[in-house]
């Protein structure tokens, strides 16, 4: 893998010419997984486009903020839209079909947006912290009750035997 301003100009030359971005920066590092980055900057936002470990990640900031970075991904469920793969075609094409209504979020309906993401943190915030309050599954209710059927009681039995055998089969063998 080569340096990732390469294969976007290869891959996507489009974001160079039609809406106005220009390379302010990149880097390479092949010896670190062939890691990337690309920013650019338009009239109108700020794009960083950063591989990781093979996989492309794009995020956007305001020219009003533009330390202000956030993923493209959250820019597009914001927006109620799909969010993009982790391969540059698609992030590419997610940029090409969204990329005036990014601006737009980004611009105009700054605070909207920021609000937007606002909510879907403390959406996904919540969510996780009903999966830990459910906490992890109890696998020994399950177990007990076989164990106490039966079958299981013989189960529990044959496999005591042959680890106890196998005890006295290696103290033997030495």
């Amino acid at each position: 893998m080569g340096p990732l301003k390469d294969e976007l100009q290869r891959e996507a030359p489009w974001l160079t010419t039609d809406p106005g971005f220009r390379i302010i920066s990149f880097s390479y590092d092949p010896a670190i997984f062939g890691d990337s980055m690309v920013v650019l900057r338009s009239d109108a936002l700020c794009l960083r486009i950063i591989r990781e470990r093979g996989r492309i990640f794009a995020e956007v900031a305001p020219l009003a903020d533009p330390q202000n970075w956030w993923d493209l991904g959250m820019i597009l469920e914001v927006l109620h839209r799909p969010p993009p793969g982790h391969h540059l075609q698609s992030v590419a094409g997610a940029l090409r079909t969204n990329l005036p209504a990014v601006i737009e979020a980004l611009g105009p309906n700054l605070s909207v947006t920021t609000d937007g993401i606002a909510r879907r943190f403390r959406e996904k915030e919540r969510a996780t912290l009903a999966l830990v309050q459910r906490g992890k599954p109890n696998l020994r209710r399950p177990l007990r009750s076989f164990t106490r059927s039966q079958t299981g009681r013989l189960v529990a039995f044959i496999l005591t035997a042959l680890l106890v055998l196998a005890i006295v089969w290696m103290i033997l063998s030495h």
